[in-house]
């Protein structure tokens, strides 16, 4: 789930400590404020399991939308293009939701949940949710519990007891579990403060997602006028006969893949999933898009350039189809194993392959793939080998400097997310007193490192 870890230290001077706790007797919760509630769920709630779908029973005369498991996400609910099924007019109170309703995952991401805010009209509920309604309305900030429940599954309070997440998360066993529960002012109170805070993080990881996204398309956008047009923006230049290519230099050619690469495909060896648990090792083992598993033995010793065969991303330009490799590594048959001949610089030539508009070339009637015969059609541009070498240099420093920002700022991403999560568990286990409108927000002081989480 999004919440990520679960432990912090959150800066004192903007959080204050309630003025006396008692230990809960629940394991997952831990000490909590001497004046809070610990009940069973179902003392609180009202926890009625969704309808069983009969696809053999469906009649058309009562149908009305449903959501699925897979349509609730964490505070967010899917309601495009929803199924339909039959739920007569006296199931409408039982098996439909209504705002301020919770529906929970029964399997999947044991515990994962959402509210419902009335996004559409009527809408109903497989088996796989759990609706929860509060008992009392007047007593109960289902909003709270949105946020306790959240806890609870990074704390683990969803587990077997061995570390484990239980595979069904059963009515009974939802009932049964023990949830804080201050009063409703203040349940009211943290709930307000919790979605104030995590709009602002959840604004600030948009803004630096967007970021993100923007260094990226500079990146390929560099790559790109890069390998086609070389270093010297006064070159002479000449049309190469391909769209996607455009102008190069007037001194470089245009190749075939087949006459610039010799394919050692033929000495591939994939490997299953227990296979390669025998043979952990030191040495990569590379699929289709990346290093998938590390193994004990190695096929290839040389430098090289992978370059995906099915499954790759070869119509996102801002993610690489091709990589240089060199040393001892395992490649399993996902991706062509390309041997640069003399006229060709591995660096370059794995740039150059992820600049192709791979529209022509790629086949399959479920799976994207690259055969072997497209790939040998493609053609790249071929500057001579010295001039390779001093573009692949510059497109290292310069790609670097970029993909040290990029890392920059994942970093700070990961920290606003590990706050977010903490500041979660530290309010709903009342590890932290946020009723004092003077609170605050200590999103600043993550930014700044000041608060760690």
């Amino acid at each position: 789930m999004s919440e990520g870890p679960v432990r912090t230290s959150l800066k004192p001077a903007r959080f204050g400590r309630y003025s006396a706790y008692e230990d809960s007797g629940v394991e997952w919760l831990g000490e909590i404020p001497a004046h809070w509630d610990v009940a069973a769920l179902r003392y609180r709630y009202e926890q009625t399991l969704g309808k069983m779908l009969d696809t053999k029973r469906i009649t058309g005369e009562h149908l009305v939308p449903y959501l699925r498991n897979v349509d609730v996400q964490w505070d967010h609910i899917n309601v495009l293009n929803l199924p339909s099924m039959d739920i007569r007019p006296h199931e409408i109170e039982r098996f439909t939701v209504r705002p301020g309703d919770l529906l929970v995952c029964e399997g999947g991401e044991t515990g994962r949940c959402a509210m419902w805010r009335g996004e559409i009209n009527t809408c109903g509920y497989q088996k796989a949710l759990h609706r929860l309604r509060p008992l009392h309305e007047d007593r109960e900030a289902p909003r709270f519990l949105y946020f306790a429940l959240a806890a609870a599954v990074v704390r683990g309070a969803f587990t077997d007891g061995q570390g484990s997440t239980i595979a069904h998360l059963t009515g009974d066993m939802l009932r049964a579990h023990r949830f804080p529960f201050p009063q409703f002012a203040e349940q009211r109170s943290i709930a307000d403060f919790l979605d104030s805070e995590t709009a602002r993080i959840d604004a600030l990881i948009a803004k630096k997602e967007g970021l993100i996204r923007l260094l990226r398309e500079k990146r390929t956008a560099l790559v790109s006028h890069t390998v086609t047009k070389g270093l010297d923006p006064d070159a002479p230049m000449k049309d190469s006969g391909i769209e996607w290519i455009g102008q190069i230099p007037v001194h470089w050619e245009v190749r075939k893949l087949a006459h610039l690469t010799q394919c050692l495909d033929g000495r591939r060896i994939p490997l299953n999933a227990v296979q390669r648990g025998q043979m952990q090792g030191e040495y990569p083992y590379w699929g289709a898009n990346s290093i998938v598993d590390y193994v004990d033995d190695w096929i290839f010793d040389e430098s090289l350039v992978l370059l995906g065969e099915d499954g790759a991303p070869f119509f996102e330009r801002d993610r690489p189809v091709a990589f240089p490799v060199a040393g001892k590594i395992w490649v399993n048959n996902h991706a062509h194993v390309l041997r640069p001949v003399a006229r060709a610089n591995t660096r370059f030539l794995a740039a150059a392959l992820n600049c192709v508009d791979y529209r022509p070339y790629i086949g399959g009637a479920t799976r994207d793939k690259l055969t072997q015969t497209d790939m040998r059609s493609i053609p790249v541009q071929a500057p001579p080998v010295a001039e390779q070498r001093m573009i692949a240099d510059v497109l290292d420093r310069e790609t670097g400097r970029i993909d040290e920002l990029i890392a920059e700022i994942n970093e700070g991403i990961e920290r606003l997310r590990e706050y977010r999560t903490a500041v979660i568990s530290a309010a709903v286990t009342g590890q932290i007193d946020v009723r004092d409108d003077r609170v605050g927000s200590a999103v600043d002081d993550v930014e700044a490192g000041s608060v760690s989480a």
